[in-house]
């Protein structure tokens, strides 16, 4: 079916069930001279609406009408992202109704632009993209099925700064009125831009466009140049920016022209005055020399596992907390009585202190905070550097502790009064501990650039944890009383490796406007929240670089941004006869008054996706209309390939069933074949063990089916989240079984693992 004459085109751009620029559209039949056209790409750059620079992009003109998220723009004057990592996420509403089929589409659209190299890095004809990326699957097609990848690829690239090409190829830029009613004097404009040469061009993908200026005067006052193929035959809408597949039909990659608009905007030779967004700050280095103390950071996770927010920052003035999540667990409060008394045994005159523990079980409240403004000190490859980090209790590393038992006592062989004699011992050993030395940021500053070490302390924290005092009272014979003690007690001995480093202290600045290179690639990362429960979203450091002209000279600048949010938020609701609305944030601070652009595009936007389903129109008086007279003018959201897989169709339960089981709890490795162990060898040696995140902690984990004969599960610490497989292996095999992660919400998640136990 010809792209333009199918019912989805009603719904393009998700305006509305008869969007104004679509129609124009249909009405543009007109006879055309069959011409051969040469393979030329064009494309079209997207901004927001009627800026000063554009002030006659007005509905009357076919701008800005229902549906339309920008217009488009005059070389120079384009819109693009300048942070090269973002973060992408669907919610709870999206889950639920396309489950973890639609999350594998969402992650195939964006992997389609991951993939990219740098854009500079293609030939100048852009001859490893095709013309035309468009695939059908019949299947689909019969069930009048939308592609839900093919959907978010074509938001991706309109959020990258592209509009559709095919619309754009021409448009009114002015519609002066003369004395006849509905005569109009007309000034076309062309707003699609050779790849290659810059200059307006009638071709997208190699498809040729004149156009029909299209008027409802006297019905409305609107008018626009519809485009018209030269050779109806040829394929239009190829371009994934103008998202015209329609039902059953999909993209199979980027297009050549969708490449080069990318080309055009991102490449390094592109300079705008631009400055980053609002969340980000520049790194700046303040070369006066300071010097900074280190502290424990060991101290700091134990005081945070058991303080709230308010008391951990009463504890540590100026530290920054971003959020803070609370788990329970169960414990002992250890209680010591002590009395006197006299042992049966003992010598006549003489009374003991005997000390009584009680272990009274009990629920402790324990916190996990994230944090902002953290550094954590590391020497790496014989230099100092340090780190940002926002969750400490992942700073797991190897922590020296002794145990030192103290004895002082009267031998038994020796006389009265006798001589106290003291006993040492000591007992060193690791322990897997968070470990470290840490920095809390200044107000001012982004980090730290540590010069050298000047003071090196190590610091010995002991403390005694179990003593017991004993009174003997000894008779003499010449009728006199001695007293003696019996001590023991044990210490446990830490060590803390302090610093004193001489620093320069990196200063952050904001609204750092500078004439700015093109970032040459974009990433685009999915980091997932709490969806299913809407609860949170975890911060995430992003440091990046730009390149900015300073004096003529390329000058690198780092930044930081800390992301609080999705940048772009995938969600569904109920949007009747529409495809999806989506909105895009464009920046446009450093304008000059003249000007339309350049911009840049910043973060937060959304994509919402229609979720009602097929719907029904029926047409009459009411009361005489059924389901066999109605028309079915909406369409059915599914993923489908050029395979001979049958399609995906959404809403699926077991999808959804799948998703809600896991909910985002990732346990590492995945389903696979774990190390081969061996007979009469600890496992241990060969396997480090599971890990998980995701969830809500704390977790248990058990086996559903047994496992290879002489191993089990244990966890590694009390909190310590991952699992390990221990045990000697007693007999050879190919042994399968499935290892259960539950978290403390009780959702869990089944792992199938198969191993080979050798002889």
């Amino acid at each position: 079916m010809n792209p333009m004459t199918h019912p989805m085109k009603r719904l393009n751009h998700a305006a509305s069930a008869f969007p104004m620029s679509r129609l124009f559209k249909f009405l543009g039949w007109l006879a055309a001279v069959m011409l051969t056209a040469p393979m030329a790409p064009g494309f079209s750059l997207l901004g927001p609406i009627g800026n000063a620079g554009d002030a006659y992009q007005t509905p009357t003109l076919s701008y800005g009408l229902s549906g339309d998220i920008g217009a488009p723009k005059n070389l120079g004057e384009e819109y693009r992202l300048n942070t090269p990592q973002n973060y992408y996420a669907c919610d709870s509403s999206f889950l639920d109704y396309f489950g973890s089929n639609g999350l594998w589409a969402v992650d195939q659209a964006f992997a389609a632009f991951n993939s990219l190299s740098n854009v500079s890095s293609y030939s100048p004809d852009l001859s490893e993209f095709p013309l035309d990326a468009q695939r059908m699957n019949y299947t689909a097609q019969a069930l009048r099925l939308l592609d839900l990848k093919s959907a978010v690829m074509s938001y991706i690239i309109e959020h990258m700064g592209l509009a559709e090409p095919d619309r754009w190829t021409w448009a009114l830029r002015a519609r002066i009125s003369t004395p006849v009613q509905c005569l109009f004097e007309y000034h076309v404009i062309q707003r699609n831009f050779d790849p290659l040469t810059w200059e307006p061009t009638r071709y997208v993908n190699g498809a040729r466009y004149t156009y029909n200026i299209v008027d409802l005067c006297p019905t409305a006052d609107v008018a626009d140049a519809v485009e018209v193929l030269v050779d109806p035959l040829t394929a239009q809408y190829t371009a994934v920016a103008a998202w015209g597949v329609g039902e059953g039909g999909f993209y199979s990659t980027l297009t050549r022209d969708d490449m080069g608009g990318l080309r055009y905007l991102y490449r390094a030779n592109n300079l705008n005055v631009e400055q980053p967004p609002a969340a980000s700050l520049l790194y700046q280095t303040n070369l006066n020399p300071q010097l900074i103390y280190g502290s424990n950071l060991t101290l700091l996770a134990e005081q945070a596992l058991t303080n709230d927010a308010a008391a951990l920052a009463a504890l540590y003035p100026g530290i920054q907390i971003l959020g803070t999540t609370n788990y329970f667990v169960n414990t002992y409060i250890t209680n010591v009585t002590s009395y006197v008394t006299n042992f049966p045994w003992a010598p006549v005159g003489s009374s003991n202190i005997v000390y009584v523990t009680n272990l009274t079980p009990t629920v402790e409240t324990r916190y996990r905070h994230s944090f902002g403004n953290i550094e954590v000190v590391r020497f790496v490859n014989g230099q100092w550097t340090t780190m940002p980090v926002t969750d400490i209790t992942t700073l797991r590393g190897t922590s020296l502790v002794q145990i030192r038992t103290i004895t002082v006592t009267v031998p038994p062989w020796s006389p009265v009064p006798g001589t106290l004699v003291t006993n040492s011992d000591t007992v060193t050993f690791y322990t897997n501990r968070v470990v470290g030395e840490f920095f809390i940021l200044p107000t001012n500053s982004c980090a730290l650039s540590i010069i050298a070490s000047q003071l090196t302390n190590v610091v010995v924290n002991t403390n005694i944890f179990f003593q017991n005092t004993n009174l003997v009272y000894t008779t003499n014979f010449d009728g006199s009383s001695n007293i003696t003690s019996q001590v023991i007690s044990q210490e446990w001995i830490d060590y803390f490796t302090s610093h004193v480093f001489v620093i320069n202290n990196v200063e952050c600045v904001t609204n750092n406007a500078e004439l700015r290179q093109g970032i040459e690639k974009v990433s685009f990362i999915r980091r997932d929240y709490d969806s299913l429960l809407g609860r949170f979203f975890v911060p995430i450091t992003n440091d990046y670089s730009m390149t900015a002209m300073i004096r003529n000279q390329p000058v690198k600048q780092y930044f930081r941004r800390v992301v609080l949010a999705p940048d772009i938020l995938i969600q569904a609701e109920d949007l009747d006869l529409l495809a999806y609305v989506r909105s895009i944030n464009f920046g446009a601070s450093n304008l000059l008054s003249t000007l339309a652009g350049p911009g840049t595009i910043e973060p937060f936007s959304t994509l919402s996706v229609n979720k009602i389903g097929p719907t029904r129109v029926n047409i009459g008086f009411g009361g005489f209309e059924d389901e066999t007279t109605a028309i079915l003018t909406n369409f059915v959201w599914g993923s489908f390939d050029g395979s001979t897989n049958p399609p995906v169709v959404y809403p699926i339960g077991t999808s959804i069933k799948d998703l809600e089981e896991r909910i985002f709890i990732d346990v590492q490795p995945p389903a696979s074949r774990l190390p081969n162990g061996r007979v009469g060898v600890d496992y241990g040696d060969f396997f480090e063990g599971l890990s998980v995140t995701g969830g809500q902690p704390p977790y248990t984990w058990s086996s559903v089916g047994p496992l290879p004969a002489g191993l089990y599960l244990a966890p590694y610490g009390e909190e310590d989240q991952r699992l390990g497989i221990y045990g000697t292996p007693a007999t050879p095999g190919l042994k399968q079984f499935v290892i259960r992660l539950t978290d403390a919400g009780g959702r869990y998640v089944d792992v199938p693992y198969t191993v080979l136990i050798v002889q």
